[in-house]
């Protein structure tokens, strides 16, 4: 039978998720199953704790590229819990029927339920030069001054060229 982590490799494991997002998806599995045995039974070898799993949603939430609701209902497919407000008034698990959890066969990300398989990504230039580009042509019409204006034209092709479809011949 598998057995949880202790205290400081799993804090261990949770900080260099928290601090590293690139090495996440398979960290992130680690803490999941970790988690989700932490939460079942002890007569299945748990500790009957959601404290972990909660941690996780919070270490996820500052993380942009990883989806948090998905995890959120990844968990809540293994472990039936709900997240919501606890009584020191944060969020987090809480048991609907006792101690409880089983094991995942697929990872978060493999999971059926991921509607979101790509992770958002931490910077999206194209969005970010549509969004320049718009505020610079707003200044401008408002009479304000746009400082390199001259940048403009090179920057709305660079964008054409960027958000073309390109279609080729299949043979």
């Amino acid at each position: 039978m598998k057995q949880y982590m202790g205290k400081s490799a799993f804090n261990s494991k949770l900080a260099v998720f928290h601090g590293q997002a690139k090495v996440t998806g398979q960290l992130l599995q680690e803490l999941l199953e970790d988690g989700i045995l932490y939460a079942m039974h002890p007569a299945n070898g748990g500790d009957g704790n959601l404290r972990r799993l909660t941690l996780i949603v919070h270490a996820c939430q500052q993380v942009k590229s990883i989806p948090t609701r998905t995890v959120q209902r990844y968990i809540q497919a293994h472990v039936e819990c709900k997240w919501q407000k606890l009584s020191d008034g944060t969020m987090g698990f809480k048991y609907v029927s006792g101690a409880n959890g089983s094991l995942p066969e697929v990872t978060w990300m493999d999971w059926e339920g991921n509607q979101e398989k790509n992770a958002k990504p931490d910077v999206d230039i194209v969005k970010n030069l549509k969004s320049m580009l718009t505020r610079a042509k707003n200044a401008q019409e408002k009479g304000g001054h746009v400082e390199h204006a001259e940048l403009i034209p090179a920057l709305q092709k660079l964008l054409r060229d960027a958000t073309a479809q390109v279609h080729t011949e299949d043979a």
